[in-house]
């Protein structure tokens, strides 16, 4: 998807869409996007009905339509709908953060990821999509996952456990409250790799020599 747009951003004088026959309704690009012509253009086969489908769609329905006449039109349609998306001040970034988002909004993540993503604030939506395209390109990890519990909580510690090294443990040292638990939710539903687990430890947290915050008498909790 990003390609696409890199490409579409560099020259849109040399580039003609086409409609892809084969391609996931979840997906907009499709293998062997961008392909060089002979006259110098660049021919770019894509879903266009993944962001487009109410306006191709109805294309696409007339049968009384020559076929090289629909790829005129589709062409000159994606020509002045990818300078309306670039005139808006759409970069490829922006472009891929907004069609993951609305991925999530739709559903194609999974209904909990859906209703979880409901309850963060926009600022952290926007850093939760943004962490999302990030797994996408570099794959699931620890270090991600973490990284996400952090940020989207704004708070917390992770740990790594010594008795399970598939167990991760998350030290917030605050009250428990419905916000954050929210965040944590979303961060294991969309980022923890699939073979870990993770234990929250609020108040009292579970003790590390090296630790002070970790080794408050009175404040430990045995797990």
């Amino acid at each position: 998807m990003e390609d696409i747009w890199n490409r579409i951003i560099k020259d849109q004088a040399t580039v003609r869409y086409s409609q892809s026959d084969f391609f996931s309704p979840y997906c907009e690009s499709v293998i062997g996007s961008i392909k060089k012509q002979p006259d110098g253009t660049d021919r770019i086969t894509m879903n266009t009905f993944y962001r487009y489908d109410d306006i191709f769609l109805l294309l696409f329905e007339q049968n009384d339509i020559e076929e090289y006449i629909r790829d005129w039109i589709l062409d000159g349609m994606m020509h002045l709908l990818a300078r309306l998306e670039l005139r808006n001040g759409t970069d490829s970034h922006e472009y891929a953060l907004r069609s993951v988002w609305q991925d999530v909004v739709g559903g194609r993540y999974g209904i909990r990821l859906m209703q979880l993503f409901e309850g963060l604030t926009d600022s952290k939506r926007y850093l939760a999509t943004h962490l999302l395209i990030q797994q996408m390109r570099c794959g699931e990890s620890t270090e991600l996952f973490a990284h996400a519990l952090t940020s989207i909580t704004e708070d917390g510690v992770v740990y790594k456990s010594e008795k399970n090294p598939k167990e991760l443990m998350l030290y917030m040292g605050k009250e428990e409250n419905e916000q954050n638990q929210i965040e944590i939710e979303f961060a294991k539903e969309a980022y923890m790799p699939f073979d870990y687990s993770l234990r929250v430890f609020w108040n009292h947290s579970f003790g590390i020599m090296e630790d002070d915050r970790c080794m408050q008498i009175g404040s430990i909790e045995i797990y």
